[in-house]
């Protein structure tokens, strides 16, 4: 993915990075630590796969990770960090933050590289452990408003299309949004950051507005990766502030989290309403998950998503059928049968893999491809239909062609038949005058 570079001494450097964060900076001082606590007593008795941590795991399924610094609003971004370590008290889930650059020197296109950085430090730990987690960021711009909402409940089933899902995202007007998402502890998301941290000097003709926020985007969207990350509603987890009304998907009562990306000035008093209510009216904000609609909605969407799987599957089980009973018919006019289907496929892989939350594009793109394998059914059928009803007429061609050659022979014959009779009169007769 990143190509060679004689800065590759760099890109050695980052790959060592994450031990060194680890070992250097494993103490107290530069990040809080929660010690998970015993999740049992906060289970939901939401049903769906993966809520609940396993129980051969021995730990939380979800590490909270962030970075508290440099900021002109630090005092109100310690506020709600309180949010998020409060949230992880009751849920059981290690929380850390950093609490000092480690890049850029205050620079910001540099210093947003520390999320990643310490994101992959975090993981680096994880790995040396005998079970798999997900690790859950957030930016010090956001608030945790629900702290009935178990972060577990947005994972994935661990079944088919899903066993591969390794990064849970969201996305705004302007695309993917890093302010907070779910990541799975594992080599693919070490991999992931290592290319993302390194993309602005090995590959730096890629523009990146958004810095590392782009920089994961990118990554992420390379082929190989698309099956590895979905994008999941915004709303969900990462609702934006009022402020942003106009965009559609921001928080309201009984919203896990709210979000105050871009907002500069506007900030800090947008914080401090929200955190105000939560102080003064939590039962307002913190309704209980089955009074909401989450349970409902993320059972939908692994549903539909079930759905549209299972849509590629017959679709490509159908064309291998074709292609072994009826090869001249799913090659014939270049392939044209086939093309159409593909084409509907293609449409859907890129609804998964960019819309996925959105309902009615998902729905639309299964419906899409189950009219073209229905058209496409309907067309083999009638070809096949033409195919042997032209064979039929043939046979009876060849019937009634076999059958008048008979006639013919038989008709011949009987002349011969005839002729061989009749001379053989004439001789008699002829033998009868002579005697």
């Amino acid at each position: 993915m990143l190509t060679s570079s004689p800065k590759y001494l760099f890109f050695l450097l980052l790959c060592f990075i994450p031990l060194f964060l680890y070992f250097r900076y494993h103490i107290p001082e530069p990040y809080y630590y929660i010690q998970a606590l015993n999740h049992s007593k906060n289970a939901t008795s939401f049903e769906h796969d993966g809520v609940l941590d396993e129980a051969a795991e021995g730990a939380p399924r979800i590490t909270q990770v962030s970075m508290q610094f440099g900021d002109s609003f630090q005092l109100m971004n310690e506020r709600g960090l309180k949010t998020h370590i409060a949230n992880g008290e009751k849920w059981g889930y290690p929380t850390y933050y950093l609490r000092h650059d480690i890049i850029g020197k205050g620079e910001l296109a540099e210093g947003v590289y520390d999320k990643l950085l310490y994101l992959q430090a975090i993981m680096v730990d994880e790995m040396t452990k005998p079970f798999g987690k997900r690790a859950h960021w957030f930016d010090s711009d956001t608030v945790l408003l629900n702290d009935e909402i178990p972060w577990s409940i947005f994972l994935p089933p661990s079944e088919g299309m899903f066993r591969d899902l390794n990064m849970l995202i969201t996305k705004d007007w302007q695309g993917f949004n890093a302010g907070i998402f779910l990541i799975r502890v594992c080599e693919w998301s070490i991999k992931l950051l290592s290319d993302a941290i390194a993309l602005p000097r090995l590959r730096p003709e890629i523009d990146l507005p958004f810095n590392e926020q782009t920089a994961v985007e990118w990554v992420f969207s390379q082929p190989e990766n698309l099956k590895h990350r979905i994008y999941q509603p915004k709303h969900w987890f990462n609702a934006y502030d009022p402020y942003y009304e106009s965009h559609g998907d921001v928080a309201m009562d009984g919203s896990l989290v709210v979000h105050f990306p871009g907002m500069g000035g506007d900030r800090p008093d947008a914080m401090g309403r929200w955190l105000d209510k939560l102080d003064h009216s939590p039962e307002a904000l913190r309704i209980p998950l089955e009074n909401t609609t989450y349970p409902s909605e993320i059972e939908a969407y692994w549903s539909r998503l079930r759905s549209a799987a299972e849509m590629l599957h017959r679709s490509n089980f159908y064309q291998e059928e074709v292609k072994k009973n009826h090869h001249d018919i799913f090659i014939s006019e270049n392939g044209r049968i086939a093309n159409k289907i593909a084409e509907a496929e293609r449409e859907l892989h890129e609804v998964i893999q960019e819309n996925a939350f959105d309902k009615e594009l998902l729905q639309n793109a299964v419906l899409a491809l189950h009219s073209a394998v229905r058209d496409a059914q309907k067309e083999v059928a009638g070809m096949v239909k033409m195919q042997e009803d032209e064979e039929k007429a043939r046979e009876e061609a060849r019937t009634k062609a076999e059958e008048e050659k008979q006639r013919e022979a038989s008709a011949t014959q009987k002349a011969n038949e005839q002729a061989e009779a009749k001379e053989s009169e004439g001789q008699e007769s002829q033998q009868a005058r002579s005697t």
